[in-house]
């Protein structure tokens, strides 16, 4: 039908914006990166851009995907292409992943997609006892839990995904849907939630929300979570662009993402906070948290590391070649800010500190000795080499800093922030996760379960759900003369794509 085929093209492109956020929160630096619905190519051009902007290697990822809509294949192809990404993966059948999965054999590191939202025209008859339904059959009219179980089955054992789907999946119990999204939860399958404001799509007035799976919530790059859910409501984020359309900032995004990888990274507070007398007994580590501190010396510093990232010394290049991705099972920053310093290179997790010093540290041995001990009494340690050491012995050093990153023996290492009146902002860059009343709640799967497995975001953070109710007449008036007003504008659009194409010149060899 002519309508399902808008549906579906309506949601085949995703926002930029939450293209940028759903890669931000995932950060696919290494592994293979798979799209069974991959549209345009939106997904893949963005992972990669990730990397680059975090210094990776492009070579370290390669991209899978699959579309049923061939121009729409044939348009990814191109814009793969002209970034000079390899496609060789991306496949095109009209038969779709679901009938024909181009990929069956593929096992991803990462799974990041926007799939068509509600589907019911997705040939789920032909498919009731598919071997990929292994949390139940999804219905017939409605694709998103088989969505979900699709990319559950293309996940390797330590994979993880993040994707866009229709708000209702967080709640509805239609033909067993409740009871695939307990399953899932039950099997500790789902990581975070975030609710997603309105206006974000344009072509759709549908409500959306961002879901992201974990096949091993107990992996050894992130702290052991599979107890717990991660809900986040972004209702109240972004800013208009227009009229009709809201977009996330570069700021939200980064609190988005930052929240995601606290809570991940280290352990929360406990209720109360933590008291000086307890340290001993729980074996922690205290970071500072500058910006909610001193916020604009906390920007200040942002732009100058920004800018010392750009531009590293010889050795701090030879170094974060090692380090970066976490090449040595420890996941380092660059240029990282803590209380009022900007040090070389830092491992949250393992409260480790690594300074890379030139010659110029040879006249400020006493500015250094303070450095140093400001940073341990926030609860780091630190390890300094001077430049002939990296350049000239770096596997000496690639040991030092192993040994550096073990947990002493008595107890584990790990992190834990203050909690006294500068630790307001939920940013996990700069220390641990906190729940934010409104924002951010990290509810326990007891709690989930007491509310009958419902993954909305806005009952565990204490906000309300958004009403149900509305005037039809009113609400189908509106969307009427806004589609409308949308053809309007499509045509102009196709208009003007025809006369830009019309100007490319092809050379025939």
């Amino acid at each position: 039908m002519l309508w399902q085929k808008g549906k579906r093209a309506a949601s085949s492109i995703p926002p930029r914006s939450v293209v940028e956020l759903l890669v931000e929160m995932l950060e696919p630096y290494k592994g293979r990166v798979f799209d069974p619905c991959c549209g345009s190519g939106g997904m893949f051009v963005q992972s990669e851009k990730f990397v680059a902007d975090h210094q990776g290697r492009l070579n370290d990822i390669s991209i899978y995907g699959q579309e049923s809509n061939q121009t729409t294949w044939r348009l990814a192809k191109m814009n793969l292409a002209i970034r000079g990404i390899d496609s060789s993966q991306v496949k095109w059948n009209n038969e779709g992943s679901f009938l024909n999965d181009t990929h069956k054999d593929l096992k991803a590191d990462y799974v990041i997609a926007n799939p068509p939202f509600n589907d019911s025209d997705w040939s789920g008859d032909l498919l009731r006892n598919d071997g990929r339904w292994q949390y139940g059959t999804p219905p017939t009219g409605n694709a998103n839990y088989a969505w979900i179980q699709h990319f559950m089955y293309h996940l390797n054992p330590g994979g993880q995904a993040g994707f866009v789907l229709a708000k209702g999946s967080l709640t509805s119990k239609t033909s067993g849907e409740g009871d695939i999204r307990k399953a899932l939860v039950e099997a500790r399958m789902v990581d975070c939630i975030v609710n997603m404001p309105a206006k974000l799509f344009l072509n759709t007035q549908i409500p959306a929300s961002l879901w992201f799976l974990s096949r091993n919530k107990a992996n050894g790059n992130s702290r052991k979570r599979t107890e717990e859910i991660l809900f986040i409501d972004a209702r109240n984020m972004g800013h208009l662009i227009n009229r009709r359309t809201l977009e996330f900032s570069e700021e939200d995004i980064k609190k988005l993402a930052d929240t995601y990888h606290a809570w991940r990274a280290a352990p929360q507070p406990p209720e109360g906070g933590v008291k000086s007398t307890q340290i001993s007994d729980l074996k922690v580590r205290i970071p500072s948290v500058l910006y909610s501190a001193n916020p604009s010396l906390y920007e200040e510093l942002k732009i100058k590391a920004e800018e010392m990232r750009a531009k590293p010394t010889e050795s701090e290049k030879v170094l974060w070649e090692k380090l970066r991705n976490s090449q040595l099972g420890i996941k380092f920053r660059q240029q990282h800010i803590i209380n009022k310093f900007i040090v070389d290179f830092c491992s949250i997790k393992s409260a480790l500190i690594v300074e890379v010093d030139g010659e110029i540290h040879n006249n400020q041995i006493e500015a250094d000795a303070e450095r140093t001990r400001i940073l341990k009494q926030e609860g780091y340690k630190v390890i300094r080499f001077s430049n002939n050491e990296v350049l000239n012995n770096i596997d000496k050093v690639l040991n030092r800093i192993k040994e550096a990153s073990q947990p002493p023996k008595g107890g584990e290492r790990s992190l834990i922030e203050d909690v006294g009146d500068s630790n307001k902002s939920p940013l996990g860059d700069l220390g641990a996760y906190e729940d934010v009343k409104g924002f951010c709640n990290s509810a326990s799967i007891e709690r989930v379960a007491e509310l009958d497995y419902v993954l909305t975001p806005g009952r565990y953070v204490g906000l309300p759900d958004d009403e149900d109710d509305f005037d039809f007449n009113e609400r189908f008036t509106k969307f009427k003369a806004e589609f409308e007003e949308q053809l309007k504008e499509e045509e102009q659009l196709n208009k003007i794509i025809k006369e830009n194409l019309a100007k490319i010149e092809l050379k025939v060899e």
